[in-house]
């Protein structure tokens, strides 16, 4: 009986217990609840540093002219501000976060070497660039031309002439710029005519045709300049241009031609070395009388 009379008392105990607590927790949580808002409160208004930061300044050569047009930026947390400088070489770049991490200023303008500088950003920050003028000209042109070399010169190159008669011929210019820069060619084609051409890649072929009427030794000359108005070297190149003759002899005209000369010698000696092996003797004797007399007539006509 005693032993059923001690359980009652606990059990009694545990309840009393189990109530208390519930009685007391409204009151805990109530007290922390107002600390995790306010906790919340805080980091809400600390989720980035003020943009409220600037870094301006003024950009300038060696000698202390302003650059209009260089790119100034400032990088940081994978992002970037930049601006411009105006002609008087000014700049100011703004919105820049206020934090304690270090921030990259740059500044480019091409044909200048790049100059950058970790500044740590505050408001109304402050920074004078010096850039160094870098651009090099373009090299010499090369000239090849003209393409279309009389077929004459190629077949009988011993009685060829050095020289071109008037007409259209092709010409190839090439050059190189040392910085990569598209370039340019200004042609003086020796004959009064001058052209400027588009910009192309550096050393990139440029095939031209060109006609030429003057009679005598024509001097094609090419200079190239790149996209920033620098002029590298210029180049020449040697064409030599003669009239065709005409041979007028009676019976018989037609405009002169190496080609023509030179196959029909060449006709000429199959023709005769076939009558000397059919008929031998007499015309064997004579043939070589009859070559000569045919070679002066066909030299008459040409200095004629």
């Amino acid at each position: 009986m005693e032993e059923k009379n001690n359980y009652k008392k606990f059990l009694v105990l545990v309840i009393f217990v189990l109530f208390s607590c519930l009685a007391i927790s409204p009151i805990v949580l109530g007290n922390i609840i107002p600390d995790i808002s306010i906790s919340k409160s805080v980091i809400m208004i600390s989720e980035g540093p003020p943009n409220n930061g600037s870094l301006s300044g003024n950009v300038k050569d060696i000698n202390m002219n302003p650059i209009e047009g260089a790119r100034v930026r400032v990088s940081f947390h994978d992002t970037y501000e930049q601006n411009y400088s105006d002609e008087n070489g000014y700049y100011h770049v703004t919105n820049i976060p206020i934090c304690y991490c270090m921030k990259n200023a740059s500044c480019y303008k091409p044909c200048y070497s790049s100059e950058w500088v970790m500044l740590a950003i505050v408001e109304n920050s402050t920074h004078d660039f010096i850039l160094n003028f870098s651009n090099h000209p373009p090299g010499e042109p090369i000239i090849k031309g003209p393409n279309k070399i009389h077929q004459v010169r190629q077949k009988y190159d011993s009685l060829a002439p050095t020289s071109y008669p008037p007409g259209t011929y092709d010409f190839t210019f090439k050059a190189i710029d040392p910085d990569g820069d598209d370039i340019r060619f200004h042609i003086d084609w020796g004959d009064g005519t001058i052209e400027t051409t588009e910009f192309i890649n550096s050393g990139e072929d440029l095939t031209i045709s060109h006609t030429i009427e003057e009679i005598g030794d024509i001097t094609i000359r090419a200079i190239a300049e790149d996209v920033y108005g620098l002029f590298g070297p210029d180049a020449t190149i040697d064409i030599p241009i003669l009239k065709s003759k005409t041979c007028s002899c009676p019976d018989f005209h037609y405009d002169f031609n190496w080609d023509d000369f030179c196959n029909s010698v060449s006709d000429l000696a199959q023709i005769l070395q076939e009558k000397i092996n059919e008929n031998g003797g007499l015309f064997k004797l004579l043939s070589p009388v009859f070559a000569l007399l045919i070679s002066i007539w066909m030299i008459f006509c040409w200095l004629r």
